[in-house]
């Protein structure tokens, strides 16, 4: 295979990486965008409307995967070409594509529970006011409801399905305390299952429910803002992190093409090929440990 073969298929690589690296991510861009229904087509996160059973699973169907397998085998095989310039090779390690839905899989769950999160502290507010202005807590619910729907143009996001869940309930004689306890273990978000025992304990003890909810929705709402602040903080460091992981590639593309004979007994030499074996490790192990310490968890 020839050495400008290689050089085309690699530029070309390296320049849809880096379109795509500085494209604006909707997710992003603020709190609103995750309110967006079409933020939610994009992460695959809209059932047909229906309610999620468990925020910790997500099935992908056959197309998602063959979508996501594609995608890793055609970069696995490209970047086996660039590090050692043979076809059989690459070809070899292809199947490893295969893991790539399972690693898919968590970060659709992991954008989706925010994305839940971010529309929660919403939800919050309207609750809030709703009960601070005499309303019983099936009303504030249900006034809710309908300020999600103005707000979002009554598209069916995350919360929306969830509340109409939880109005559904209340209409099959179900207790509130019922249908929060569910939601909250339906989602395993903390913020969720704070607010559900503080809302529980309160309407069993006869507490001060709107006193409660105004200071447990204050508290709540103030993590999660610093949450998108530091998130907000990070994303130039992340954008930072995707482009270190390029550049190793784009430089073995580099040196190829102004110094190809320098290069040629990395590519040809069993030496050669061992060196570019342990570069390839680091570059993977570097890329996984800068990921786990931007990862912050709040």
């Amino acid at each position: 295979m020839s050495i400008s073969f290689v050089l085309i298929i690699g530029s070309l690589v390296i320049s849809i990486l880096i379109i795509i690296l500085l494209l604006p991510k909707k997710k992003e861009r603020n709190e609103d965008a995750y309110l967006e229904h079409e933020a939610i087509s994009d992460y695959g996160l809209k059932q047909d409307n229906k309610v999620i059973e468990c925020y910790d699973k997500y099935e992908m169907n056959v197309l998602e995967k063959a979508v996501s397998v594609l995608i890793a085998a055609i970069c696995i095989y490209v970047t086996g070409i660039i590090f050692y310039r043979s076809m059989y090779f690459a070809l070899l390690i292809t199947p490893l594509a295969f893991l790539y839905p399972e690693r898919r899989k968590k970060a659709i769950i992991k954008e989706r529970k925010k994305m839940l999160t971010l529309q929660f502290k919403e939800a919050l507010y309207s609750i809030s006011s709703s009960l601070s202005a005499g309303k019983s807590v099936e009303n504030a619910f249900f006034s809710t409801l309908s300020d999600q729907q103005m707000l979002n143009l009554k598209k069916d996001t995350l919360i929306i399905i969830e509340l109409k869940h939880i109005l559904t309930k209340l209409a099959m004689n179900q207790t509130i305390e019922e249908a929060l306890g569910d939601f909250a273990k339906r989602s395993n978000v903390e913020e969720i299952k704070d607010f559900a025992d503080v809302f529980i304990i309160c309407k069993r003890t006869g507490g001060n429910l709107i006193e409660a909810i105004k200071n447990s929705s204050k508290i709540i709402s103030t993590k999660i803002e610093f949450r998108q602040e530091l998130n907000n903080l990070l994303a130039q460091k992340k954008f930072e992190q995707k482009l270190l992981s390029i550049i190793p590639v784009f430089m073995i593309l580099l040196l190829s093409w102004v110094a190809n004979d320098y290069m040629s007994p990395i590519f040809t030499t069993t030496v050669g090929k061992i060196v570019m074996t342990i570069a390839l490790a680091l570059i993977a192990l570097g890329n996984i440990i800068s990921k786990k310490i931007i990862d912050i968890e709040v």
